[in-house]
C-alpha cells in the first residue's frame, strides 16, 4: 500500500503499527483491519524489497530514513 510509504515519508520517523493504522484509516475514511496492516508492514512488496523496515517491536520506518539515522559520522 503506497499510502503507508507516503505516511512514513511525511513523518520522517519510526511509527508504531497503531499510529500507522490510525493514519491510514483517517486518510481512507474507512476501517482497516490489523491483518491488512500486518500484510502491508511485513509481507507486501514494499516490505519484501526492504523499503519498509521494522526498527523495533511494532515500529516501522522507511529504510532510507533508518539508514540515514544510523549512519556513522565521517
Amino acid at each position: 500500500m503506497a499510502l503507508v510509504v507516503e505516511i512514513l515519508g511525511e513523518h520522517r520517523r519510526p511509527m508504531s503499527n497503531l499510529e500507522l493504522r490510525a493514519e491510514v484509516q483517517t486518510r481512507m475514511q474507512r476501517a482497516v483491519t490489523k491483518d491488512t496492516m500486518f500484510y502491508v508492514l511485513q509481507r507486501s512488496k514494499a516490505a519484501r524489497n526492504g523499503q519498509i523496515v521494522q526498527v523495533s517491536y511494532g515500529r516501522y520506518a522507511l529504510a532510507e530514513l533508518e539508514a540515514s539515522s544510523t549512519a556513522l559520522p565521517t
